[in-house]
C-alpha cells in the first residue's frame, strides 16, 4: 500500500538495498485513468511501480489479473461473500470465508494436481478476509 505524508506527499521507503519511492497517489489515478487494464496499461504500472525485473512485473500483472477477478465475481454475484444472505446459514461473513477457505485448501490438500482455480480461489477469499477485517493497508509489516 502507498504511503503518504499528513499533506499527501509520498514518503520514500527503504530497505538494506535499495530506496523505493511511491507514486503520488493522485498522479497515479491521472496516469491511469481508472483500470490500469482499460484505460492505461500493465507497463504503465511497471513504470510507476518501478519494476525493473521480471519477477517484479509479474507480481504486478498477477496483481491486476486478481483484482479485474475479483471486480468481475462482485459483479456477477453482488457482494454475497462481506453481505451473506443468511438463508441456509447464519454465520457472519468472517466465519463464512474461513469455512469458503477452508473447503480450498481440502481440495488443494485431497488433490494429485495443482489447479489454478483453488489458488486463486483461495487468494481471493484471503484479500476478502482482509476487507472483512478492515485490514487495507499492509506498510506496517514492512521490515
Amino acid at each position: 500500500m502507498l504511503e503518504y505524508d499528513i499533506d499527501g506527499t509520498p514518503i520514500n521507503c527503504i530497505n538494506s538495498t535499495q530506496e523505493i519511492k511511491y507514486p503520488d497517489k493522485k498522479i497515479l489515478e491521472e496516469q491511469l485513468n481508472g483500470s490500469p487494464t482499460k484505460k492505461g496499461s500493465i507497463k504503465d504500472m511497471y513504470d510507476i511501480f518501478g519494476a525493473n525485473t521480471q519477477v517484479q512485473r509479474d507480481i504486478i500483472k498477477v496483481g491486476v489479473e486478481m483484482i479485474e477477478f475479483l471486480l468481475t465475481k462482485n459483479n456477477r454475484y453482488g457482494n454475497s461473500v462481506l453481505e451473506p444472505v443468511n438463508v441456509c446459514s447464519k454465520l457472519d461473513s468472517n466465519e463464512q470465508i474461513n469455512i469458503r477457505m477452508d473447503d480450498k485448501l481440502m481440495r488443494i490438500k485431497n488433490s494429485n494436481i495443482e489447479r489454478k482455480n483453488d489458488f486463486v480461489a483461495l487468494s481471493g477469499y484471503i484479500l476478502l478476509k482482509c476487507i472483512a477485517n478492515d485490514w487495507l493497508e499492509f506498510k506496517d509489516l514492512l521490515d
